[in-house]
């Protein structure tokens, strides 16, 4: 069973209460305008603007985005988690309202079969999706998490495919070493991922 230590930046063990989202990471930041997989659809991203009135009224375009891993915290026992940040790496301002969609991927570039949800977890949110404005250099966050494969680990994921709400270009992360993502086979509790709705701050990404 793994557990992962929180970052030494976040000061203590992460308690479903509260955690300081690790904006500056030093995990891979990958750009890619690669169409999303359709096996990645299980977690469908909204399409509709949001309702909410913000700061910047343009979408985010593929090319204004990047996608980091947002670096390891303390979770509760069972748990395997992956935080991600979306930075605007234009000058230009825009936003992000919706789930994105998620999909993992083994060394061999094969999506892994899990089943998403969006209906929040132990560790995910189960909070609407709202308007999160990204301004130039600003930052959005994601949360995907799982549980651990009780019974048999059949395939080891080595990257998470990631697009934004409302785009069809997608952006892969490499988790390396970074995190425990598994297959444990169908009907298993650990093959489901929970995905959490773009936010503009990590700890609303969790569990309020």
């Amino acid at each position: 069973m793994k557990r992962w230590g929180p970052l030494a930046i976040l000061g203590m063990p992460f308690l479903l209460v509260a955690c300081q989202a690790v904006a500056g990471s030093n995990g891979p930041t990958i750009r890619a305008t690669v169409p999303a997989a359709s096996a990645s659809a299980s977690a469908t991203p909204s399409a509709v603007p949001s309702a909410e009135t913000g700061l910047f009224t343009t979408p985010c375009s593929a090319g204004q985005l990047a996608v980091r891993w947002g670096g390891l915290f303390g979770e509760p026992t069972g748990q395997h988690t992956v935080p991600l940040t979306i930075s605007n790496i234009s000058t230009n301002g825009c936003y992000l309202s919706g789930y994105p969609q998620v999909a993992f991927a083994d060394s061999a570039g094969r999506v892994l079969p899990l089943q998403y949800q969006t209906t929040g977890d132990q560790v995910v949110t189960s909070a609407p999706p709202r308007h999160v404005d990204l301004a130039p250099h600003g930052l959005a966050y994601v949360t995907v998490n799982k549980y651990r494969c009780d019974t048999t680990d059949l395939v080891q994921a080595s990257s998470l495919r990631l697009t934004p709400p409302g785009l069809t270009s997608s952006f892969d992360v490499s988790l390396a070493e970074n995190a425990s993502m598994d297959y444990c086979g169908p009907g298993d509790p650990g093959s489901t991922v929970h995905v959490s709705p773009v936010e503009p701050n990590f700890s609303d990404t969790l569990p309020q």
